[in-house]
């Protein structure tokens, strides 16, 4: 979840408060003793992954001035201002993404925001509050068992300055990646780019894809040299390199069939793989990896000894997003990994 903050680490920020279009705590009400009640969120509703759980939500009986002034708008964020526990403290938020009417209690705040995404903003909370927890509690103090944001304090957390273009990307990304909890299939990779949006392309027209060096075998390693990639990955050294630049290696027999390397700096790759690399400016060699490199992105031929027709790997296809958002894409991927996000 540090993600986030690692992209953006670094980045001037402009406090919460100076984004708030609207703000304004919860209503409780009293008992829907008739059944026509409105609907209230409560922090039971809450998730600690900064989703809303709407199985069980009660309604309240509330004055209609108050409703039409406090009706939660999509894309609001809902911040806990009392409750927390030892573990979590008062400060979770969550995204409110519902068209319906809502309400929330008393114990929570509405944040709504201007002049920034406000899904960006959200995040941007979400993610302070998992990766600054010593702030956060600071933030709180503790009457009756119940712990109080500090609101004036909560308000001065800085959202970083990011362009309108790398918030619509980091969102576009990060929903995605809620809904596939970022684990990297090629389903889940396609459904953050489906649609006519973005155009499939094959691997064969926008890369230079083709067998590597199939007269190399590892009896020419050797103990110092240059890196190379066989089948089974990056397994050693040879006293030459074939190529000085970034590019994926496919394991193309064998029980890796299907795997993928990402290659640098000057290396080799011997008999039983192909490589390939982006020749189109628009098409991210890192993101091209990230985009192939799951087994089961790869059609394989055979049983026992499974192996990939080189043929078969040129008519792969692949979604084509616009470059921005390939290498934000790559950012969030590559943080991902760090952070042993993937499972």
């Amino acid at each position: 979840m540090s993600q986030f903050i690692e992209i953006f680490y670094g980045m001037e920020t402009t406090p919460v408060k100076d984004y708030i279009d609207d703000s304004f705590p919860g209503e409780w009400g009293t008992e829907d003793k008739d059944g026509n009640g409105v609907k209230v969120i409560r922090t039971t509703n809450f998730t600690n992954s900064g989703k809303l759980n709407l199985a069980d939500v009660v309604t309240r009986s509330i004055e209609d001035r108050k409703v039409v002034r406090k009706q939660i708008k999509k894309y609001d964020t809902i911040l806990e201002r009392s409750g927390g526990t030892a573990d979590n403290p008062v400060g979770r938020v969550v995204l409110f993404e519902e068209d319906n009417l809502f309400l929330c209690n008393n114990f929570t705040q509405v944040l709504r925001f201007k002049d920034v995404d406000p899904r960006f903003a959200f995040y941007a909370l979400y993610y302070f509050y998992q990766t600054n927890r010593t702030a956060i509690r600071s933030m709180g103090s503790k009457t009756t068992g119940i712990q109080n944001l500090n609101m004036s304090k909560y308000l001065e957390i800085g959202i970083p300055n990011a362009s309108d273009e790398d918030q619509k990307a980091f969102v576009t990304i990060a929903e995605q990646a809620d809904k596939s909890e970022f684990v990297g299939c090629k389903s889940q990779f396609f459904e953050m780019f489906e649609g006519d949006e973005y155009p499939l392309i094959k691997l064969g027209d926008y890369t230079d894809l083709t067998w590597g060096d199939t007269n190399t075998t590892k009896n020419s390693y050797v103990t110092e040299g240059y890196l190379a990639y066989s089948a089974s990955g990056p397994d050693g050294k040879l006293d030459h390199y074939d190529y000085d630049c970034e590019g994926i290696v496919l394991s193309a027999i064998g029980a890796d069939c299907g795997k993928t390397w990402f290659a640098s700096g000057k290396w080799s790759c011997i008999k039983n793989t192909i490589r390939f690399w982006s020749t189109f400016d628009d098409l991210d060699n890192r993101f091209l990896y990230f985009a192939t490199r799951e087994k089961d992105f790869w059609p394989r031929r055979g049983g026992a000894q499974p192996f990939i027709p080189q043929g078969d790997a040129r008519n792969c296809s692949i979604p084509l997003p616009p470059i921005c958002l390939q290498r934000k894409f790559v950012e969030i991927a590559e943080q991902a990994d760090k952070s042993e996000y993937y499972n």
